[in-house]
């Protein structure tokens, strides 16, 4: 998933608006099936299968998870269609129809403070009049969950999607279609059977989908193309790939809208000045992030996405971002590791190669080398600067800030981080330490690779998964357990006990990841699960990713 170096702009456009050309102008948006979208569209992968377009169901292979492990979650989503039995939630949307814009906030959102919030949603005085009550239902649903799935908790960071975005939303129809189609997939599971709202997510989607290809088509015939315009773009196409990832990668389009945001992101990073583009930096970050992870995984004889990733680096983006305020909204602190996956691809392609050909490529030697490079990374934490602080304290000493010891232990105790801060910062280390060791599942998974190997992979990789457990245990719930979704993935990929797979059962039930993509990464699981026993790891994801033509990485 992702861009070949070597596609233009248009070229990638062009590909995003025939999708989206799917559709028939002459229908009824009301009346547009998702799926028809999709439909008829090549695999962007030349040497995958093509995707089932088809929704999801919970399988046989489902049914076999729960009872190996008892209490694991079954999703059911063929509401995706209209054709669920879903609970009735009358009673919500009768309070929504007499609700004030209070009633959209969070429920922990508090006027007088700043902290999360800074002057942003007083400007909201109202829902937009032209929301009609099952529109205001997705809205609520996108500020009150699928806000809290995009970025991850950073101190003194304001959360742009619940701020900024919603401002824009307010005003501007396209970015509230966008809004609308990423909240219906949390509501979906919760609306009646009411055929006029089970349609209206599809109208969300297939209208966001049409306005995106207008601005498409102007963006691309504007010479001259504002840093206002291309911002207003992706963070557009932003949403409908939220929309894409939550959903579980439905349709196997989750690579059409990561290729249609490239060039995008190209002209933004080049328009980027630093100044008033939170927005920006936000999206840039959330876009590499999602590239970097769609490359840890085996990739076969596809490599667009990691010429993609290569050519992103090699254009700086990544520096641009590690300048920005912002940065390690997405990120958190595993960049530093990240920025080591192209070396990991090199070396499995070198391993292959030394295995095919029975010459001696020097492969256990680099093999022992990124092994001590890795096993000696150490994430670095947010950096809370004490000189800074001892600046402060000094002028303030000066000027009368504080009065005697017990004035200035007052003013150090406030200058310390809080409980929740440093809580928060072990959130984001666990959440890198379990980066680092899929990254080392990784290079083992690359170089034990012959079937004489198996059970010496097995005996490696067992610490690492235990131990990763442990991390994903103590973030579970939070919002760096977000940023840890495929990994989460891939470690249960790995585990073989049943004691270790109803850990993972745990950490996805207590997480927040409660829409159509903790089924996809179940379905998966339950295929390598239930495969022989060689069958696992990032081998197995990638024996599944070839056989069902498409993955999501979440």
């Amino acid at each position: 998933m992702g861009i070949e170096s070597s596609m233009s702009s248009q070229e990638a456009i062009h590909t995003l608006s025939e999708v989206v050309n799917g559709r028939h102008e002459s229908e009824p948006v009301e009346e547009i099936s998702p799926v028809a979208v999709f439909e008829d569209q090549a695999s962007p992968t030349s040497d995958s299968a093509p995707c089932d377009a088809s929704p999801a169901s919970p399988t046989a292979s489902n049914n076999a998870l729960a009872n190996s492990v008892s209490g694991l979650p079954e999703f059911d989503m063929s509401y995706l269609d209209g054709t669920s039995q879903v609970s009735d939630i009358g009673e919500i949307l009768l309070d929504l129809s007499a609700s004030s814009a209070a009633d959209i906030l969070p429920s922990n959102y508090d006027p007088a403070s700043s902290e999360l919030f800074p002057s942003l949603f007083p400007s909201i005085s109202s829902y937009p009049p032209s929301l009609d009550s099952t529109s205001k239902l997705a809205l609520q649903f996108f500020i009150d969950h699928t806000t809290q799935l995009i970025l991850c908790e950073k101190p003194g960071i304001s959360n742009i999607w619940r701020g900024v975005v919603l401002q824009l939303a307010h005003s501007d129809e396209l970015v509230m279609d966008g809004i609308l189609a990423a909240g219906s997939v949390h509501m979906l599971p919760n609306i009646t059977q009411d055929s006029t709202m089970m349609r209206q997510p599809n109208s969300y989607l297939s209208k966001a989908l049409k306005g995106v290809k207008r601005e498409l088509e102007d963006w691309r015939k504007n010479d001259v193309k504002t840093a206002t315009q291309t911002s207003r773009l992706m963070l557009v196409m932003s949403l409908l790939t939220i929309r894409e990832l939550l959903a579980g990668n439905q349709f196997g389009t989750l690579d059409v809208h990561l290729r249609g945001i490239q060039p995008i992101a190209r002209v933004l990073a080049s328009q980027y000045n630093g100044k008033d583009t939170e927005v920006a930096a936000n999206l840039l970050e959330l876009n590499a992030c999602l590239q970097f992870i769609s490359c840890l995984r085996f990739l076969g004889n596809d490599k667009r996405d990691l010429y993609s990733l290569l050519s992103m680096i090699q254009e700086g983006r990544l520096e641009l971002l590690k300048s920005q305020e912002t940065f390690g909204t997405s990120f958190g602190c595993t960049l530093d590791l990240l920025e080591m996956l192209p070396a990991l691809h090199r070396f499995y392609s070198s391993r292959e190669l030394e295995i095919s050909s029975g010459r001696d490529l020097g492969c256990t030697s680099a093999f022992r080398s990124l092994l001590n490079k890795i096993s000696l990374w150490q994430p670095a934490p947010l950096d809370f600067d004490v000189s800074v602080h001892r600046h402060t304290g000094a002028w303030w000493n000066e000027v009368g800030g504080y009065v005697g010891d017990l004035g200035k232990t007052i003013w150090q105790d406030a200058q310390r981080p809080s409980t929740a801060t440093l809580a928060n910062q072990q959130a984001m280390v666990s959440s890198a330490l379990v980066y680092k060791n899929v990254f080392i599942l990784f290079l083992y998974s690359a170089y034990l690779r012959i079937p004489a190997d198996f059970h010496r992979l097995s005996s490696a990789v067992e610490p690492y998964v235990d131990e990763s457990l442990g991390y994903l245990e103590e973030i579970s719930g939070g919002t760096w357990a977000n940023a840890c979704w495929w990994v989460t993935i891939v470690i249960g990929s790995f585990t073989s006990t049943v004691e270790q797979r109803a850990r993972l059962q745990q950490i996805l039930q207590s997480s927040t990841f409660h829409v159509p993509l903790v089924d996809s990464g179940l379905k998966l699981l339950t295929s390598i699960w239930e495969a022989p026993e060689r069958n696992f790891g990032f081998q197995g994801i990638f024996n599944y990713s070839e056989l069902n033509g498409s993955i999501c990485f979440g």
